[in-house]
């Protein structure tokens, strides 16, 4: 065809057929490009005068799914996108905002901002750069954008900062009783194992229940594989500083007026080793994954690099035998097992990082050598224990039809400990305990403090006398709130400490409303959702929705 078309460029039918194409081609994939640029609506989304265009998007979008990808393994791309969305709207608004109150961030500023995280700062407190280096290259973005993300956190810090300030004091009596308020509950446990079942079930029901319960008759999936251990101690004695490169080393980054070089000696050494270290670190590991990449397999990569070989068979994902045993001997071994039941049959793994035994850093990966797949063991094999979950079912089903009937008479007005008493059950009354679960006398030694665990959340939501129940270990609980102690004094620390919490919800509330408010009134934010819809996003409109 094209050489068609070359051969007779001359005549006149071509040149109308050609005129055609590209009208066509202009038509359909360039005129509504330059009809939005000159409407003013070639964006995704403005927010007053700034606007983020499709490609813009797109490319924030891969950033932030790929340093999630380094973190978590499931990501949901269609939440993502409008978590991005309405993050991109929070963020430009709190620059405009911050460009319109004249804050300016200096670079000292930046630096004494990420000098300060806690994640940079070694066990003596010192800021180590190979940490940050080594938080940047795990997470996948550069020195310049961590830069500008920080530089965002502390304008959107800046304009939190004067709500800490405004008063709270009609509120600080309310909320410091409140949150040191006291409860206890009156419960009655009810074991499904202690109700009597008459029914002798024939193997017609049996089976039945069996086909319809696979889950209950399963063998789990199990596995074995191999782990490779790298420990970073043992690259320690290859790493060397010699004196030149410390003197060098203090010539260029020391505060000359602050230390002498005898003095910075030693922290000089520590830095400048833990940086080799890291680079002798991340060099052997580019070399192991090479060396499986070309083919080796893990026993001769671990002959190659003269590495530790760990052997778990037959567990369950949660690391245990079949005697419900935890297996590997290392502390990352559960997590181990959870890397190997995310890995195929006969492949390696990615190399994880963890920390050992001695607090120091240890690299590994899994190679998985046999999978036993998840299986419903046959009938005939199992009849005795289907007929014993059949029971149980059965049993589950009367304690909780007794439950149910305990709530709806004590909600009548009738004491919970009388409606139990009349049924021979008995009650218990828990001690006091507070908004987050704990008990108010740590000596008392209450038989069910699991109770208290499960409940606490609920007890505190609802009023005095209220009725519910729940499912806890192999228990039905029903309960009843019983007590509600506030304390007659408060001391100086409790008030300040819930006046703080009190404080910084409502400096995030105030924050929160404020951005809402920008959004709305001050920085027009437009989203094109033809151009979204082009961009095939497929971003929730609702959920923008609820977000203006």
């Amino acid at each position: 065809m094209l050489e068609f078309i070359r051969k007779y460029s001359g005549s006149p039918l071509i040149k109308f057929f050609l005129g055609i194409l590209a009208f066509t081609f202009v038509f359909c994939f360039g005129i509504m490009d330059i009809i939005r640029k000159y409407t003013g609506k070639d964006y995704l989304v403005k927010i007053g005068n700034v606007r983020i265009t499709p490609t813009l998007f797109r490319i924030e979008k891969a950033k932030r799914i790929h340093m999630m990808r380094n973190t978590q393994k499931n990501i949901d791309e269609k939440e993502e996108t409008t978590n991005l969305l309405s993050s991109i709207i929070s963020e430009n608004v709190v620059n405009l905002a911050a460009s319109d109150f004249g804050f300016i961030v200096s670079d000292d500023s930046i630096k004494t901002y990420i000098s300060g995280m806690h994640m940079f700062r070694d066990d003596k407190g010192y800021f180590r750069k190979d940490l940050l280096r080594s938080f940047l290259q795990t997470v996948g973005i550069s020195e310049n954008m961590f830069i500008e993300l920080s530089r965002k956190d502390i304008k959107s810090l800046l304009i939190r900062f004067p709500f800490v300030y405004i008063s709270t004091i009609n509120e600080q009596d309310y909320y410091t009783k409140a949150m040191m308020e006291k409860r206890n509950i009156v419960i009655a446990r009810l074991r499904p194992r202690s109700f009597i079942i008459r029914e002798n079930p024939s193997r017609e029901q049996l089976e039945e229940f069996y086909a319809e319960n696979p889950d209950l008759f399963s063998a789990e999936e199990r596995r074995s594989f191999r782990i490779l251990e790298l420990k970073e101690s043992s690259l320690e004695k290859k790493v060397n500083v010699s004196e030149d490169e410390k003197k060098d080393y203090y010539e260029m980054y020391a505060d000359k007026d602050s230390k002498s070089y005898e003095e910075s000696a030693q922290e000089i050494e520590d830095e400048l080793r833990q940086e080799k270290l890291q680079k002798l670190t991340d060099q052997v590991i580019r070399d192991l994954e090479d060396t499986i990449t070309g083919g080796a397999g893990i026993d001769e990569v671990a002959e190659k690099f003269n590495l530790k070989i760990i052997t778990v068979k037959n567990v369950d994902m949660f690391n245990k035998d079949e005697k419900g045993a935890e297996v590997s001997p290392p502390k990352y071994g559960s997590d181990a097992a959870a890397v190997a039941f995310s890995t195929d049959d006969g492949t390696d793994s990615a190399v994880s990082e963890s920390i050992g035994d001695d607090g120091k850093k240890v690299f590994w990966l899994v190679h998985v050598d046999e999978i036993i797949p998840k299986h419903v063991e046959e009938f005939a094999k199992i009849s005795e224990k289907v007929e014993e979950e059949w029971t149980l079912r059965k049993q589950k089903e009367m304690a909780k039809e007794t439950a149910l009937a305990f709530v709806e008479q004590a909600k009548s007005g009738v004491k919970l400990s009388q409606v139990v008493s009349q049924k021979g059950y008995a009650t218990i009354v828990t001690p006091l305990f507070d908004r987050d679960g704990k008990i108010a006398n740590e000596k008392n030694d209450f038989k069910f403090p699991n109770v208290i665990s499960a409940l606490y959340g609920e007890v505190f939501q609802q009023l005095k006398n209220d009725v519910g129940y729940t499912e806890i270990d192999d228990s039905f609980v029903v309960y009843q709130v019983n007590d509600i102690v506030y304390p007659d004094v408060i001391d100086q620390d409790s008030e300040d400490k819930y006046l703080g919490a009190l404080i910084r919800e409502f400096a995030d509330d105030m924050y929160q409303q404020l951005v809402g408010y920008l959004s709305k009134e001050k920085y027009e934010v437009k989203v094109n959702y033809e151009m979204l819809n082009e961009s095939q996003e497929n971003i929730s409109l609702d959920q923008l929705a609820d977000f203006f």
